[in-house]
């Protein structure tokens, strides 16, 4: 007996559908006496073949066994962003409060989505948004999913639809809501997992970020200023304690020298 190994590459593109493929094992001496025949050039078993429907099989065990059909099943899911709205008069608001937005996320593959990730991600770069990827520290809010169901057998399903917050920060932002951020699960389609929402911002936009920068530093500064003032009054207190000295010096070296003077008369 020969263990065989078959690889089968499936494409990315494939259809998820269920595909039969065939395994044949051809001889060039199967004709010879007691041989193994390929009795059918089809890949039809020669030992189910009743070719007069007369309810007898027209060949005996042993007879065709040089193929085998193989059912491969193509499962995988297919996340999608099929919608998403935010009140248009509801794109900036106040540094520090909310701003919902509602996404709807269908799976339109055959099989269910676990454990999926959903997040608002702001100011991320076009070459990590082009692999449906948001580095952390650009993440504004995640929201994970339990799981989402394929369409039943009519076809049909209905898309989950949840509520996102992003916090308000100040500034103008350029927010995308990505579903499965670094495609951790396999899809049939790997490119509708994201859409751009557009620009959400603080109320002020970057008087905001103005206010934002002079408040971060506002205390180092106020506390620079305090150390010279300090170092100023403790230079000006050392200056005049050396003239008080200086002058005390002149006047005993003057009183020195009047004694002097009349000790000599």
């Amino acid at each position: 007996t020969v263990q065989i190994v078959v690889i089968v590459d499936i494409s990315p593109t494939a259809t998820l559908a269920n595909r039969e493929i065939g395994i044949k094992v051809l001889s060039n001496y199967g004709s010879s006496p007691n041989g193994d025949t390929d009795e059918t050039p089809s890949w039809a078993d020669s030992c189910t073949i009743d070719s007069d429907n007369d309810g007898v099989l027209d060949n005996v065990y042993p007879c065709d066994t040089n193929e085998q059909v193989l059912r491969i099943r193509l499962r995988a899911p297919d996340l999608e962003i099929t919608n998403y709205q935010i009140d248009s008069d509801n794109r900036d608001a106040p540094v520090g409060e909310m701003i919902p937005v509602v996404v709807e996320i269908a799976n339109t593959g055959n099989v269910h989505a676990t454990d999926i990730n959903i997040v608002l991600c702001e100011d991320e770069t076009e070459d990590n948004l082009r692999n449906n990827i948001c580095s952390e520290e650009n993440i504004a809010y995640r929201q994970v999913i339990g799981a989402i169901m394929p369409p039943d057998d009519s076809g049909s399903s209905e898309p989950v639809k949840i509520t996102l917050l992003y916090p308000v920060t100040a500034g103008n932002h350029d927010v995308q809501v990505i579903v499965d951020p670094g495609n951790l699960i396999i899809e049939a389609n790997e490119n509708n997992n994201r859409k751009n929402i557009g620009e959400l911002s603080s109320e002020n936009g970057w008087l905001d970020v103005a206010f934002e920068v002079a408040g971060e530093w506002s205390v180092p500064t106020m506390i620079l200023l305090l150390t010279i003032a300090l170092m100023a009054v403790a230079g000006m207190v050392m200056i005049a304690r050396r003239r008080e000295a200086l002058d005390k010096v002149a006047a005993q070296s003057s009183m020195m020298s009047s004694i002097d003077e009349e000790l000599r008369f």
